[in-house]
């Protein structure tokens, strides 16, 4: 997974959030790392509840001040494209 939305520029600072989609077949994996600020996993899950998404399976991992999450979803029918997922997901996540 190399196409990154970030609000910074090329890297991750400490207060920038990756969000990573790629699409498997009929399923999607998304992975989204962000500072523990805010209820992150809470935020994620709510942002696929409002798009939506079917979730397969999620975890959430927590290293020292970063949160981790992999989470698989059936592909809605109207959203195929790898960006445009990303960009709905990440948008959601920011308010």
């Amino acid at each position: 997974m190399t196409n990154h939305i970030r609000p910074t520029p090329n890297y991750m600072s400490n207060n920038a959030m990756e969000v990573d989609v790629k699409i498997l077949g009929s399923e999607a994996l998304i992975r989204v790392q962000s500072p523990d600020v805010n209820y992150p996993a809470a935020r994620l899950m709510d942002a696929l509840r409002e798009l939506e998404f079917s979730v397969h399976h999620a975890s959430v991992s927590k290293v020292k001040e970063l949160v981790l999450q992999d989470v698989v979803i059936i592909i809605p029918d109207g959203l195929v494209t790898e960006e445009v997922m990303r960009a709905a997901i990440f948008q959601r996540m920011q308010n």
